[in-house]
């Protein structure tokens, strides 16, 4: 996971790749669009109108100093995260996984005061 941290005092717009993020991480968050496109047939010798599905890249927006944690790691690799990196616009940290911890066992023990409080 990754933390990315606006060092400005404006807002920041970088845009989401389909081919980076979500082939990396295997869920897709993009709009999906059916475009008409003109295509030449050579069999026809005449330009068609064919429907084709696009996915629309995304875009997530940083705040004047805002901090968004659990980014997946992909985001680090786009281009314009890397430029503003470069520049010293946003400040990037990779997170380590931390350990998942097993809850504690409950004792199967009961207390002899039969649930009831004598008063």
């Amino acid at each position: 996971m990754v933390t990315i941290t606006s060092l400005r005092r404006d807002m920041q717009q970088f845009n989401v790749l389909h081919r980076v993020v979500c082939a990396s991480t295997g869920k897709c968050g993009c709009d999906r669009t059916v475009v008409k496109v003109k295509r030449y047939d050579a069999e026809k010798g005449i330009f068609v109108l064919r429907e084709v599905r696009r996915a629309n890249c995304v875009s997530f927006r940083l705040g004047p100093k805002e901090r968004r944690e659990g980014l997946p790691d992909s985001f680090a690799a786009l281009p314009e995260v890397r430029t503003a990196k470069d520049l010293g616009r946003i400040k990037v940290v990779f997170e380590e996984a931390k350990p998942v911890k097993k809850p504690a066992k409950k004792s199967s023990k009961r207390s002899s005061g039969g649930g009831r409080r004598s008063r």
